[in-house]
């Protein structure tokens, strides 16, 4: 580069006029070695150079800072500095090489390093003896007295960061030969020349040490026999910063800096004998890069050098093969170690150690590609710690494989990354099984690398659980015998216990109040049959609850069991039949009260013939309920609760195939019961609700439908789950009595306990019941006769706006009633029917008539609550039953 820059300057214009392109350069000094170099700088270079520019030009010198010439032309550096800066930056060229005084003419242009011991210290003989021994250095950032002999004991096997016991920096040339020579030290590092001075000042004596790996080199005339362990390197560079119009200053500058002998000022002030043509940095450079003070990035090619200012850390490196320890592993391994720092040092016990790039650390060490790493156990996290020694990434991405012969191999994993680059996988199974886990590191160019020792594998053993407890696929501790769970039996216990109060509520309220129009004309012995029916149902619900619970509140034997799996068919068929046909037959008999009395005949007023289709109906489910007993009845066993690979024993009432046969039978009889009551609701709409309550009935009757249409469906989809199948069964049966017996009682209690009327709003409410009956006994033109039938209307729609208005009255007077509140006028409602005479003598004008635009079609017949139901005739009159 030196011989490109000479020859540019040659093929320049010698005629063309000097003249600089600027008249002050700027020299970059180092600010310990400033003064000493003002003289050639600034005092020469000004008498010498300046005149040679028109105008002429001066030079300043100025404090190199940390390394950085930026904003000068011109720099002195020491050997290191040098190689950087050409590194970073390819402009700045070397224009001579400064050679220090070695006495006279003669200097060394080259230096190099002493690696020395006692004389005396027969265990370190070679570079590689120098193993677990205390070695003394100035600086880990000095190039000729650490770099150099440190890349020297690399050559030689002798991994200093690795190897030596302890490195002490901070150790000067005159501490290190008194500490060596003392035992303190095995030994230490200087720059060649150090030595000799101490000798020469009287300081040390040369012969009680000895130099390891002496080297026979030449430099200048000097010989460094002895005094010499490393190959020699350039001394400090002037530089040049490239610049294109400064080419012909800079030829003038090196030419002048030459022609200085050791006897000028300058020479003397700067303790150096001349300059020299310009050496070779470019092995300077390798020897850098090779113990990783030059870093290129692998992506920009740019080329970064470590700065002065950088930390000892900062300055450490390893070979290949090996990586620097943490900053904070590196100044605590002295301390675990036991060994001592003297004041004022940095020590450095083994900062770098062997390893691959990347590695995983096991339970037993570092783990091995395709090898076992670690053994957990079901859900026990186990932590994979892979440790990217070099550092050069921040992301970690991992992939895995379940090598075991479960299907779905389920895991959860959480990563995290210490300072010192350390990932940590907190990865826990389910499931019974070999892991292969594959990891991967950015590889800096947008993808993903595998790292040497992937994949690794973790072994999964089952879960240690109790006795009597086995270990699921799922990892959870279950007996081999699973019972019903304690909330489904309060759950069960719970419906069991609010229905059964409820058919005694409503059973107890029908005999306090059986004297009562609404009660006798819901004909209380049918409402006792249906608080019998929906009690006898309700029983079910304990039986649905039991199991072999050793912990049960119910201790049952599995005799006992056997008898509540078929007595809860029985309760709840009984049961059920019972509640229907006591409503199918209230219906029944108001029907035919109602036909009778319509037709003038004397109403039969006996109950037992009704009864006696209760008792039918009953016979009819007995006798299904006795021959599926007898040809199979259900038992209590036990079976796997799935094929799984854990066999999970689970309680329940099973039987054959002709038990699916009764089950179905019985639904369909129900279903035809139901329908049945549907019909019969739909006959008697007309009459009113104190006697039929056909509106109720026929909610009760669609929802027991329902419950017994989607009920066995939803059933047979969790057959295999005992636990919801047992509690939707139970919910079933419960909500099915609940809404009979509320569809059945609860209006009654409302009519009885919180509506009030008066006798005008009682007149309104009996010509709005009949007017409605006319209504719906004129479907269009054709006369339909029922066994209501009453004069037909001539006008559908007068009839209907008469009832509108009828009712806005009735309306307006409830809401009077309800301002007045427990007014004596008021009277409590009670259903029945009362029994007015329709004569055609004069007597009877004065008795209410209908509304003129009804008059002459209907009969005047009114239901009417608290008042006594009463059949009879009498001459030239009518009664009817409303």
């Amino acid at each position: 580069m030196f011989l490109q820059f000479i020859c540019a300057v040659f093929i320049l214009d010698v005629s063309a006029d000097r003249r600089a392109p600027k008249s002050v350069y700027r020299v970059a000094v180092y600010d310990r070695e400033r003064d000493d170099y003002i003289p050639t700088f600034e005092t020469y270079l000004n008498e010498v150079v300046g005149p040679k520019f028109n105008p002429p030009i001066s030079f300043q010198t100025g404090d190199l800072l940390e390394g950085s010439v930026q904003g000068f032309d011109f720099a002195l550096l020491d050997t290191r500095t040098t190689a950087c800066v050409m590194a970073e930056s390819s402009s700045w060229t070397p224009i001579a090489t400064l050679c220090e005084s070695g006495g006279g003419d003669a200097c060394d242009s080259e230096l190099g390093a002493v690696i020395f011991t006692r004389a005396n210290n027969t265990e370190v003989n070679k570079l590689k003896d120098l193993k677990n021994k205390k070695i003394g250095v100035y600086k880990t950032q000095y190039f000729q007295s650490f770099m150099v002999p440190n890349l020297e004991l690399i050559k030689n096997r002798m991994i200093m960061m690795a190897d030596a016991a302890q490195i002490q920096t901070r150790v000067g040339s005159t501490s290190a030969y008194r500490e060596v020579i003392s035992g303190d030290l095995d030994a230490a590092f200087v720059s060649t020349g150090k030595l000799e001075s101490l000798e020469r000042l009287g300081i040390a004596d040369l012969s009680l040490i000895k130099v390891l790996s002496p080297k026979d080199v030449s430099s200048s005339g000097t010989n460094f026999t002895e005094r010499l362990s490393t190959p020699t390197y350039p001394q400090k560079a002037f530089l040049f910063s490239g610049r294109r119009e400064d080419e012909l200053v800079a030829v003038e500058v090196s030419d002048a800096l030459m022609a200085i002998n050791y006897s000028h000022p300058a020479a003397i002030s700067g303790e150096y004998s001349k300059w020299l043509i310009p050496s070779s940095y470019n092995h300077v450079h390798q020897l850098l890069e090779d113990v990783g003070y030059i870093t290129t990035n692998s992506t920009t090619k740019a080329r970064t050098c470590k700065g002065w200012d950088s930390s000892t850390y900062e300055t450490l490196s390893c070979p290949e093969g090996y990586f620097l320890h943490s900053n904070e592993t590196v100044w605590k391994q002295c301390r675990e170690k036991n060994i001592t720092c003297p004041d004022g040092r940095e020590c450095l016990c083994k900062p770098c150690k062997k390893a691959k790039k990347h590695e995983v650390q096991g339970d037993s060490g570092i783990c091995s590609k395709m090898n076992v790493c670690y053994n957990t156990t079901q859900l026990e996290p186990v932590k994979v710690s892979v440790t990217d020694n070099a550092r050069t990434t921040d992301t970690l991405r991992y992939d895995f494989h379940a090598t075991s012969s479960v299907e779905n191999f389920n895991l959860e994993a959480h990563v995290s990354r210490s300072e010192d680059y350390t990932y940590t996988f907190e990865i826990a199974s389910s499931d019974v099984g070999q892991i292969a886990l594959e990891i991967f590191l950015d590889n800096g160019q947008g993808g993903f690398k595998q790292i040497e020792t992937s994949p690794i594998l973790i072994q999964v053993q089952p879960r240690q659980c109790p006795d009597g407890f086995k270990a699921t696929r799922d990892g959870e501790c279950q007996n081999e015998i699973r019972y019903l769970p304690e909330w489904a039996v309060w759950v069960i216990l719970g419906m069991f216990l609010i229905a059964v109060l409820l058919s005694a509520t409503c059973a107890i309220w029908t005999c306090l109040h059986r004297e009562t129009k609404i009660v006798h004309a819901a004909q209380a012995p049918f409402l006792y049959l249906i608080c019998l029916g929906c009690f006898t149902s309700s029983l079910t619900l304990f039986l649905l609850q039991l199991d072999d619970n050793p912990n049960h509140p119910v201790s049952v034997s599995a005799t006992g069991l056997n008898i509540a799996c078929a007595s809860t068919v029985w309760l709840y068929a009984i049961g059920f039949c019972l509640t229907v046909s006591a409503i199918y037959s209230k219906l029944l008999r108001t029907k035919r009260l109602m036909l009778q009395a319509a037709k003038g005949q004397q109403p039969s007023t006996k109950i037992n013939p009704y009864l006696l289709f209760v008792c039918k109906m009953l016979a009819v489910e007995t006798v299904i309920l006795v021959i599926w007993t007898t040809v199979d009845m259900p038992e209590w066993t036990r079976s796997c609760a799935d094929d799984g690979d854990f066999c999970e024993s689970v309680g329940h009432c099973s039987a054959g195939l002709p038990s699916i046969v009764f089950i179905a039978l019985l639904l369909v009889l129900h279903l035809c019961y139901l329908i049945y009551v549907l019909l019969l609701c739909y006959e008697v709409r007309s009459i009113p609700q104190e006697f039929a309550e056909h509106k109720w009935i026929t909610a009760a009757s669609i929802s027991s439908m329902e419950v017994h249409l989607i009920a066995p469906l939803v059933i047979v989809l969790v057959w295999d789950d005992i636990t919801a199948k047992t509690v939707l069964l139970a919910a079933a049966i419960f909500f099915n009595d609940v809404s009979i017996l509320l569809m059945v009682f609860l209006p009654k209690m409302m009519r009885l306990h919180f509506e009030t009327h008066d006798a005008k709003s009682l007149t309104l409410e009996d010509q709005l019941h009949n007017l409605r009956r006319e209504v719906r006994n004129i479907p269009g033109d054709t006369r339909k006769v029922t066994f209501m039938d009453v004069a037909r209307a001539s006008k559908i729609e007068q009839l209907e706006n008469e009832v509108m208005r009828l009712r806005r009255q009735l309306d307006e007077l409830n809401g009077g009633n309800r301002e007045r509140g427990g007014s004596g006028q008021a009277v409590r409602r009670g259903r029945t029917s009362v029994c007015r005479n329709v004569s055609t003598s004069d007597s009877t004008k004065s008795e209410m008539k209908a509304p003129s635009s009804v008059e002459g079609t209907m009969n005047r017949a009114h239901s009417r609550p608290g008042m006594q139901s009463t059949v009879g005739a009498r001459t030239g009159s009518r009664t009817i039953i409303v």
